[in-house]
């Protein structure tokens, strides 16, 4: 069993307000599964590649990815604090800041599994020169110039969050 009764952050996690985990709760559960997104989403691009798939194949899934995780933790998170549901949005929270945490530690590895060596560091003149450039010929040919630290970190963290939105538990 991951959490004993004794453990007082496991007691915490459990603990029932009126029937539901407490926000506090639900932040902790939040981060602790969103971390955990945003390790499958790094280890499944690593593999990806290591498995013979494109650069460009992955590079793009992970950008849909990252972009539809996103989205998706911001709209709940919007939601639930409009209908008041503090705890679901406590969770949100805690999904992207797990998700930014990790993706912040292995945005670089999972840059350079896929083309490397990826750019190290983040600004807006880096974002701006990594635009699509119609000079390399097609989306896909860009795309198989693979992201940059901080993109992959980015489509990770969100990601991550995103697939954090299927395992609520009672933060819902």
């Amino acid at each position: 069993m991951l959490c004993s009764t004794t453990c007082s952050l496991c007691a915490a996690i459990k603990a029932p307000n009126n029937g539901k985990p407490s926000k506090g709760a639900c932040f902790l559960r939040g981060l602790a599964v969103g971390a955990g997104g945003a390790l499958l989403i790094a280890g499944g691009a690593a593999a990806a590649v290591t498995l013979g798939a494109p650069a460009a194949v992955v590079t793009g899934v992970l950008l849909v990815g990252g972009a539809i995780g996103g989205a998706s933790t911001i709209y709940s998170a919007g939601s639930n604090i409009a209908h008041g549901n503090y705890a679901a949005a406590a969770y949100d929270a805690g999904s992207l800041t797990g998700g930014v945490v990790v993706g912040g530690m292995v945005g670089g590895p999972v840059g350079d599994s896929i083309n490397p060596p990826a750019t190290r560091g983040w600004s807006l003149s880096n974002d701006l020169g990594n635009a699509y450039n119609s000079a390399l010929g097609s989306v896909g040919s860009w795309l198989g110039t693979g992201p940059d630290a901080a993109a992959a970190g980015g489509a990770t963290a969100a990601g991550g969050s995103g697939l954090a939105g299927f395992l609520r538990g009672g933060c819902q």
